[in-house]
C-alpha cells in the first residue's frame, strides 16, 4: 500500500512539474524582450473580460510602447497568444502554473525577467501601465527613448 501511495505521488507531481515546465519554457522565449499579461476569464462574455478587451484595442500604442503581448486564456478553450492559438501547453496546465480557478477573472503582469509583477481582478489596464513605468528596465527605455 505504501508503495501504491508513493507511486501516486510521483506521478501526479511529475505530471505538475512538466505542466508548469511547458508553461515556463514557452513564456521564457520571451524573457527580456516582451512583458506578458495573461488574462484567465471564465467566458468571453464575462463583463471584465469585455472592458479589458475593450482596453486593450483603446491603448494599441500604450501597449506596442511599453513591449507587452497578450495571452487570453478562457475557460475550456485553447490559450492564445494575442490571437495566435497556442499548442505548447493546455489551458488546465497555465491555470496550474499561476493558480488561477476556472471561473475567476486575474490579469496578470510578467516582466521581462519572467517574474510575476502585478495580479490584479480588474480590468484597469492604467494600473498596469503605471507598474510598468516604475519598473527601472522600463524608465531606462524612456530616458534611452529621449536621447
Amino acid at each position: 500500500m505504501k508503495i501504491f501511495l508513493c507511486l501516486l505521488f510521483l506521478c501526479v507531481w511529475s505530471n505538475l512539474v512538466m505542466a508548469n515546465n511547458n508553461v515556463e519554457t514557452t513564456l521564457s522565449q520571451y524573457a527580456w524582450d516582451k512583458r506578458q499579461l495573461i488574462v484567465f476569464t471564465p467566458n468571453e462574455t464575462y463583463p471584465e473580460y469585455i472592458k479589458f478587451k475593450q482596453a486593450l484595442s483603446e491603448s494599441v500604442f500604450e501597449i506596442k510602447d511599453r513591449k507587452l503581448h497578450t495571452w487570453h486564456v478562457i475557460k475550456n478553450k485553447q490559450v492564445r497568444l494575442n490571437t495566435k492559438i497556442i499548442n505548447e501547453f493546455t489551458n488546465t496546465e497555465i491555470r496550474s502554473t499561476y493558480g488561477v480557478e476556472l471561473d475567476e477573472f486575474r490579469v496578470i503582469l510578467i516582466g521581462y525577467d519572467q517574474g510575476e509583477k502585478l495580479r490584479q481582478t480588474r480590468s484597469d489596464i492604467s494600473d498596469i501601465f503605471y507598474n510598468i513605468d516604475q519598473m527601472p528596465m522600463r524608465i531606462q527605455e524612456i530616458e534611452n527613448g529621449k536621447k
